[in-house]
Parts: structure tokens; C-alpha cells; sequence
């Protein structure tokens, strides 16, 4: 049993360095795409929105 508690504290040790840092840096970049696709998708839809409804006048008047 002490041997392969040994041998899971060393994999966890080993594996802490780079899956935690790899998590945490994808979750961090996830994040940030998050925030910037929200605050990119505001404005644009903004600018959409009227867009539709000029479109209406002009096939009703044609």
C-alpha cells in the first residue's frame, strides 16, 4: 500500500505542474474569449438590429 501512495504523490506532484498550469491557462483564455466574443457581439448586434427593419420599408414601398 505505501508504494502506491508513493507512486500516486509523485504523479500528482509531477502532474500538478503542468495539467494545473494547462487548466488553469485554458480556462483563463476561455474566459477571456468569453468576455471579449460578449462585449464584441454587443455592438454589432446593435448596429444589426435596425438593419432588418429599414430593410421592410424598402420592399413594402417597391
Amino acid at each position: 500500500m505505501g508504494s502506491i501512495v508513493s507512486v500516486w504523490v509523485s504523479l500528482c506532484t509531477y502532474l500538478q505542474g503542468t495539467a494545473l498550469l494547462a487548466v488553469l491557462g485554458a480556462l483563463i483564455v476561455a474566459v477571456l474569449r468569453l468576455h471579449y466574443l460578449l462585449h464584441r457581439t454587443e455592438q454589432p448586434s446593435l448596429s444589426t438590429t435596425p438593419a432588418p427593419e429599414v430593410e421592410h420599408p424598402a420592399r413594402w414601398s417597391a
